[in-house]
């Protein structure tokens, strides 16, 4: 028996893997998932600002969010800026490491020292990473490991 010959042609389930394996992958192209993504903010701009809480650096450095706070200057909310509805809640998500913060009064107490990068993702971009209920954006940030 002989093995069989590359004829250099894509046979039909070959071609198939291929429509597969492009299909997942995200928008960007790499399957890293560390790969940065959306508007990237460093850490250089982030201490640039002179802020020393990541609220603060987020309120200086995100454009394309509006920051309530509470009467007691805590954070409220962050939600998208542009479109607007009455029936759209349109608070972007905030994660940490890929973990959902349900507590935005957190990022008070975290120092810009401690992140590596900010993405701001749109609500397309972010429904790609982080499912469907992102759909208003999502704000990344990524932490130091070291």
């Amino acid at each position: 028996m002989h093995p069989p010959r590359s004829t250099g042609r894509i046979t039909a389930t070959g071609f198939v893997l291929l429509l597969v394996v492009a299909a997942c992958a995200p928008p960007g192209g790499s399957l890293d998932p560390n790969a940065p993504k959306g508007e990237v903010i460093t850490a250089e701009t982030i201490l640039a600002t002179g802020a020393t809480t990541v609220w603060d650096a987020l309120r200086l450095t995100v454009k394309h969010a509006m920051f309530t706070t509470s009467g007691s200057d805590e954070p409220g909310a962050i939600r998208a800026r542009g479109k607007s509805s009455i029936q759209s809640d349109d608070r972007m998500l905030v994660y940490v490491d890929y973990m959902p913060l349900s507590d935005l009064r957190l990022l008070q107490g975290m120092s810009v020292r401690s992140v590596e990068r900010i993405e701001v993702l749109s609500g397309i971009e972010a429904t790609t990473y982080f499912g469907t209920n992102a759909g208003d954006g999502v704000i990344h940030i990524i932490t130091r490991t070291r």
